[in-house]
This record gives structure tokens, C-alpha cells and sequence, in this order.
């Protein structure tokens, strides 16, 4: 009888931890609401965050979604700040489920105040920058549409374990539309969705909305950059063709793992305007010169595809991907290096990368790649 006791009270336990659990999975897994930022400068009383006037819908970012769709942003070439993160208190408690910078041609620049972190570690735990979010399928942002969104702060950090987009389509092929991400304001940058995640980062790849129509995208990572992803880092991998130059600017410290997924800088769709990933010009010639790392987070411990111009793919076209680690020090584990991989007739691949100071180290590389046998030339 006693056995029979303890196996029903064991049973008991067991479920009530089942049901437990699938009730957390069903919280965690969706946001409460959305959260829109209302504050305006020189109208508002404040632009802090923790000002509840500044906020409609939820007012009250933990748990939710947070979104800046416009009101309170500036436009041209202003970048003055016009949020400032001043407590994670009340109604700016953290962690947020996702962050969406989604303004078409303004601007915003998100102040975090010294010692405080900027957490995007609930639910989703993504940040996605770009009018795309708003737009799904062939609907993308205005023609010709430009936005900075920019986050600083010295002594501050954001912190995320989602996915980061930084992309922007247009429905004019050809246009000048860009969204640019500027972090290098800002001391530290954390992405640490690990293995078993699916966090990745995606510039110009057609945004969370997956809209079509020539994505474009620029990113300047932090000071210090701590990155771990349970997938992997595209540059410009799209179903259409950039048309502007689409970038990653590395920081002064950065450690940089990858998961299952791929490094790619300048995948199919590049067109010959280029992709590229380079240290950030502004933390180059001091005394101190940046410094990159790059890995995998796996077992084997390295990058499983590292591709620098892969024109073999989506829509065929001639394409330029420059790696340039010029002027710092990169140590970098590879598996397996692409280095200008081409595709059908026409789909010419120009692949470069150049370093000064460092250790590549790769398992398996290809320079030159005529995927296609009688198809585009690799380079």
C-alpha cells in the first residue's frame, strides 16, 4: 500500500508540473499587449521612458511590445535624443517580449542612462528595426524611405536573447530606401539566445514581415559585443537585390559565436553595389586597435559556412562581399570558407577578405567558385 501511495502522489506531482509547465510555455510564448511610444520632445513634459504620459496602449513595457512607430521621432539628418531609458521602474520595467523601431523616413535615438540595462529577455526577446515589421509580403516601406534609430549610452547596455532585424524593402527597384541601427554609442551590446536557440542576426534580408522588393540595411554593433546565436549572421541574403551598399560595422570588442546556422556577408541577391562587414573607421588608428573573434558555439567550436559573395541562389545576380578586418586583429575557426561562390549565367561572384593582423583558421576553403558549370565566374 505504501508503494501504491508514493506512485500516486508521484503521479500527482508529475502532473501538476506538466500543467505547470504547459501553462508558463503558453505565457511566454506571447506578449500581453502593445506598448506605443507617445512622448514628443518640446511638447511632453518628458521623453523618459518612466513617464507614463509617454506611453498609449499598454503603458507598461514589461512583458509587452514595445513599439516606436513615429510620433515623437525626428527627421533628415536629425538624430538629436528624443527617448531617454532613465529606470527600468514601473512603467518601464523590464525584460520586454520584442522592441520595434518602425518609423518611415524619421529618426529616433534611445538615451540609456548610465548603469542601466536595456533588457529584451522576455518571450521572443527580439528587436526588429525597419518599416518591414509593419508590412508583410510584397507591402514594403515607401519608396526612397531613409531612417536612423540610433541607442547610446556610456556606462549602459542592451541586452537581448531574440532575434535581431535590420532591414528595409522598397517598392521601387533601385531606390535610395535605407534603415540604418547605430550602436556605436553605446558601451555594450549582449545577444545570448545560445545553442539550442533560434536567435540570429539579419541585415538586409526582407525583415521579420518577410517582405520582397530589395532589401537594404546597415549595422553598427557597440563597443563591446557579446554575441552568442543559436542560428546564424546574414548580411544582405535576399530574394531581390540591394540598392545601396549594406553593412556591418564591428566595434572595438567583439566576440562573435554563431550556431547551426551560417556567417554570410553578401549572400544570393547581392547585387555588385555590395555587401561588407569592416571595423567601425571611428574605432580605428588609436592606440588600443579593436579586436574580433569569431567561432561556433557547437561542439567542433567553429563557424560551419562562412560565406564572403555567394551569388548562387535566389535571384541570380552578379554580386560583391567584402570581408575587411583591416587595421585591427580578428582570430577567426572556420569549418568550411566560400570565397566569391557563383551561380547561373550572369550570377558572377566577387568575393574579398583582408586582414592584417590575426589567425583565420579554416578547416575547408573554396577561392573562386564556378558552381555552375558553364554559369558565372568566381572570384
Amino acid at each position: 500500500m505504501k508503494t501504491l501511495s508514493m506512485v500516486y502522489r508521484f503521479s500527482r506531482t508529475a502532473i501538476l508540473s506538466v500543467v505547470l509547465t504547459l501553462i508558463f510555455s503558453i505565457i511566454y510564448d506571447s506578449h500581453a499587449a502593445n506598448d506605443y511610444w507617445a512622448g514628443v520632445p518640446h511638447v511632453s513634459a518628458t521623453t523618459n521612458w518612466s513617464d507614463a504620459a509617454n506611453w498609449t496602449g499598454a503603458v507598461q513595457t514589461y512583458y509587452n511590445r514595445v513599439e516606436f512607430t513615429g510620433v515623437g521621432a525626428t527627421t533628415g539628418t536629425n538624430i538629436s535624443v528624443n527617448n531617454v531609458l532613465d529606470s527600468t521602474t514601473g512603467v518601464a520595467q523590464m525584460p520586454i517580449w520584442e522592441l520595434d523601431y518602425i518609423p518611415t523616413n524619421a529618426n529616433y535615438t534611445t538615451l540609456i542612462q548610465p548603469g542601466i540595462t536595456l533588457s529584451l529577455g522576455a518571450g521572443r526577446g527580439d528587436l526588429a528595426v525597419g518599416a518591414d515589421v509593419l508590412n508583410t509580403g510584397n507591402n514594403p516601406a515607401p519608396a526612397n524611405s531613409v531612417e536612423t534609430i540610433t541607442i547610446e549610452g556610456t556606462g549602459a547596455t542592451l541586452s537581448m536573447v531574440g532575434n535581431l532585424w535590420v532591414s528595409q524593402s522598397s517598392p521601387t527597384p533601385g531606390d535610395t530606401h535605407n534603415v540604418t541601427l547605430d550602436l556605436s554609442g553605446l558601451d555594450n551590446f549582449i545577444d545570448n539566445g545560445g545553442p539550442g536557440s533560434s536567435s540570429e542576426i539579419l541585415v538586409a534580408t526582407g525583415g521579420e514581415g518577410g517582405v520582397t522588393g530589395g532589401a537594404n540595411g546597415t549595422l553598427y554593433l557597440a563597443k563591446t559585443n557579446t554575441i552568442s546565436l543559436g542560428d546564424g549572421f546574414q548580411i544582405c541574403n535576399q530574394s531581390s537585390g540591394n540598392s545601396v551598399p549594406c553593412a556591418v560595422y564591428l566595434g572595438l570588442a567583439n566576440s562573435i559565436l554563431t550556431g547551426t546556422g551560417n556567417l554570410i556577408v553578401g549572400g544570393p541577391g547581392t547585387t555588385t553595389i555590395g555587401a561588407w562587414m569592416k571595423f567601425n573607421p571611428a574605432f580605428l588608428g588609436s592606440a588600443n586597435p579593436p579586436v574580433a573573434y569569431f567561432a561556433g558555439n557547437g561542439g567542433s567550436g567553429r563557424i560551419a559556412n562562412f560565406w564572403i559573395c555567394d551569388a548562387n541562389g535566389g535571384p541570380q545576380v552578379a554580386g560583391y562581399g567584402f570581408c575587411d578586418f583591416s587595421g585591427g586583429q580578428v582570430t577567426m575557426y572556420v569549418s568550411t570558407m566560400q570565397l566569391g561562390q557563383a551561380g547561373n549565367v550572369g550570377a558572377d561572384a566577387h568575393g574579398m577578405l583582408t586582414f592584417d593582423n590575426g589567425l583565420i583558421d579554416v578547416n575547408n576553403a573554396t577561392i573562386g567558385n564556378q558552381e555552375v558549370s558553364g554559369g558565372g565566374i568566381g572570384v
